[in-house]
């Protein structure tokens, strides 16, 4: 199916953001969470 090729594609794109976030805020020293 087409569909779930487009949100598991989507899906990664979103934990990888969130990873670089998390690790930017880690980096940054603030322990506040969104």
């Amino acid at each position: 199916r087409q569909w779930k090729a487009e949100f598991h594609r989507w899906n990664n794109y979103m934990m990888d953001w969130k990873n670089q976030f998390n690790d930017y805020s880690s980096k940054k020293g603030s322990c506040g969470g969104l």
